[in-house]
């Protein structure tokens, strides 16, 4: 692909084309930017809709997953009670709720300064946010789908993990 402004290639963009090459992902650009590279995995609960997005002047690679869970405006309440329960027991990863889509979404992000991420710098990246993405997935769709109360599915689910959080 060629970019009208050569500027806009930086290293951070050459690792993580670099990395998802090596490792057999088919990925799409975002038309018009060279910094977003969309595609999809499987998961435990169909698929995961994923974006690395690269912030060279910010010195950032973040890695979203999109959830695919259908989110009515009368769920959304229920769903960011649950986020703050999870996201208190994370570390590296966060959940979202992009309200103007109705998505729920994990976002990683990986800090690398000036200097372009190293191959398994990304390939933990994208490790750590898919895991959570899949891990935490079916807490999303107990309490949306099946109506479990949200503590009782998140701190189900953290059990699992091994975590005990009251």
């Amino acid at each position: 692909m060629t970019y009208h402004n050569q500027e806009f290639i930086r290293p951070h963009h050459v690792s993580v084309r670099t990395m998802l090459e090596a490792n057999g992902i088919v990925y799409l650009e975002e038309v018009g930017s060279p910094s977003a590279f969309l595609f999809e995995v499987p998961a435990t609960n169909g698929n995961l809709s994923v974006a690395i997005r690269v912030v060279p002047i910010a010195g950032e690679v973040i890695v979203y997953s999109g959830l695919h869970i259908m989110l009515n405006r009368d769920k959304h309440e229920l769903i960011l009670q649950a986020i703050a329960w999870i996201n208190t027991g994370l570390r590296r990863s966060c959940f979202e709720l992009d309200q103007d889509r109705g998505q729920l979404v994990c976002r990683t992000t990986l800090w690398t300064g000036e200097e372009a991420p190293s191959k398994s710098a990304l390939e933990e990246l994208l490790r750590c946010n898919l895991d959570t993405a899949d891990h935490y997935q079916g807490v999303f769709c107990d309490i949306v789908e099946n109506g479990l109360e949200v503590r009782e599915a998140v701190t189900g689910r953290q059990h699992t993990a091994g975590l005990e959080i009251s």
